[in-house]
């Protein structure tokens, strides 16, 4: 679990402070400005002394979950005066990236007390330890600061990295994003790729789901060293429904060749949604919408405020307002916060691309990662206009956003900032959020079912409808072109793309609605 914590205060060290909030790791310089409850003195000239931050063992040619360096001013304003690079023995395995808001680039005002970021991801193109060097540069007394980085690539044996590359639930007529697979050399010699490509698995299809992106291939053609790795970028189209299978191959001088790497997915048709009442109570709609179990008839220590499905539909979860996780069907139980004392309740939750973690999200902004969910930054630590209503991670798994119920948008990882309602009178609060399958944009819902979209298409609302019950969430189609939103009633109103299967607007519920999940 990984929880977002604010630095201590009281004596504060150093113009410029750096913490590395994912993994918990911490770069810290030595001071050379204090501040206790008086102004700030003159600068110090003690030289800065950087820990750096050290990625674990990642298989040559694949890339880490991103983490994220943020530089805190301490002690006055602070102007980044150049965008951070990357120099030094293996600069080109580490890469940097920036928020599009809060991002530590050229011309960035780090007002005192506030903070920039810093994303950094990890590739080895070689087994061993790979080390580089970070250079921020900006007004600071101590500047240029230079954090080390490093990590260790690894080589088991020559042969495709990840051996099974998923691509989960795509809708049919769709690509999805572009993802890498790699040929990794662990012999003592160099080898020589002399061709690859992808031949269909899936039984009856003569043409592959799976394809090499142009222009991604490094490996045909090329040598690899040994300890290194050539990569290619593949993505998933499927044809047809159900799983989809294929094998990406690479013919080469090495032994065992040629070298097959399994890629899967899943076609899918808009199948149905479950929605899920404060007591825990599951109503399943549609034929792919299987009920699993719910805690309806249970005695719950807090009500239920969201759920989550997990990617190939073959189960769910529900979130109390403590932090306590109901797993049902093939959803895993990767930890909660029900024995925690929590600053402020939960209030959603989300599932990673996987379906082997998930984040909680409570009011506060307050990130709880579980399983093989990255944390990403929060806003725990923050002072928000409104609360925290919800959340919706990117496609990738490697950043989410968070909305507020003034439609504030907070974006963390490589979640992009594509606008919000922060600045605009709203007649009704946002209650909730959903991002295009793609991760290009994101709707907003009010809970008079108006819908503000950010970078993704209006299909339609209820904004101008008088509503029996409020609406409670939002969920996408596996095409982006549809959206459904919920009631605390149940009643369901379907746009674009998305059926109509049923709702309970009808029934007379024991408790309300409080969320809904989409099978796909």
């Amino acid at each position: 679990m990984h929880r977002h914590h604010p630095a201590s205060t009281g004596f504060v060290a150093r113009t410029l402070a750096l913490v590395l909030l994912s993994s918990g790791l911490l770069l810290a310089a030595a001071p050379s400005t204090f501040a206790v409850t008086m102004p700030a003195l003159p600068a110090q000239t003690l030289p800065p002394s950087v820990t750096g931050t050290t990625f674990t063992t990642q298989t040559v040619g694949t890339t880490s979950p991103t983490q994220t360096v943020t530089f805190t001013a301490t002690a006055g304003d602070v102007v980044m005066l150049a965008t951070p690079t990357v120099t030094g023995t293996n600069s080109s395995d580490f890469t940097l990236s920036f928020p599009s808001s809060g991002g530590c680039v050229t011309g960035t005002t780090v007002l005192s007390g506030t903070t920039c970021a810093v994303w950094v991801a990890f590739t080895p193109t070689a087994a061993g330890v790979r080390t580089a060097t970070m250079t921020v540069t900006d007004t600071a007394s101590d500047a240029p600061q230079q954090v080390s980085l490093s990590g260790t690539g690894q080589v088991v044996a020559t042969g495709v990295y990840p051996g099974v590359l998923n691509f989960y639930n795509q809708a049919i007529g769709t690509t999805s994003t572009v993802r890498s697979v790699a040929l990794v050399n662990g012999g003592p010699t160099t080898i020589t790729v002399s061709a690859d490509g992808i031949v269909t698995g899936t039984a009856g299809t003569t043409k592959p789901d799976f394809s090499i992106v142009p222009g991604s291939d490094t490996c045909t053609g090329k040598q690899v060293a040994p300890n290194a790795a050539c990569t290619v970028g593949i993505v998933f189209s499927p044809s047809a429904e159900g799983v989809r299978s294929a094998f990406i191959f690479f013919v080469d001088s090495g032994t065992g060749s040629p070298h097959l790497g399994l890629l899967t997915g899943r076609g899918v048709h808009t199948a149905g949604y479950w929605l899920s009442a404060s007591d825990g109570g599951i109503f399943t709609f549609g034929p792919g919408a299987a009920f699993f179990g719910s805690t309806g008839s249970m005695t719950l220590n807090k009500p239920i405020v969201g759920m989550a499905g997990t990617p190939d539909s073959g189960g769910y979860w529900e979130v109390a307002t403590d932090g306590g996780i109901f797993a049902f069907g093939d959803a895993g139980f990767f930890g909660s916060t029900g024995s925690m004392t929590l600053n402020k309740p939960i209030v959603g939750m989300a599932s990673t691309a996987s379906g082997l973690g998930y984040w909680m999200v409570a009011s506060d902004g307050g990130i709880f990662a579980f399983g093989d969910a990255g944390f990403f930054g929060s806003t725990g630590s923050i002072k928000l206009n409104k609360p925290i209503v919800g959340m919706a991670p990117t496609p990738t798994g490697l950043g989410y956003w968070l909305v507020a119920s003034d439609g504030g948008i907070f974006a963390f990882g490589d979640a992009v900032f594509q606008g919000s309602t922060g600045s605009i009178t709203l007649n009704k609060p946002i209650v909730g959020m959903a991002a295009t399958p793609g991760g290009q944009g994101y709707w907003l819902v009010a809970s008079d079912g108006g819908i503000f979209a950010f970078s993704a298409p209006f299909f339609g609302s209820t904004g101008s409808i008088k509503l029996n019950k409020p609406v409670v969430g939002i969920a996408p189609t596996p095409t982006g072109l549809g959206y459904w939103m919920v009631a605390t009633d149940g009643g369901i109103f379907a746009f674009g793309d998305a059926p109509f299967f049923g709702s309970t607007g009808s029934i007379t519920l024991n408790k309300p609605v409080v969320g809904m999940a989409p099978a796909l």
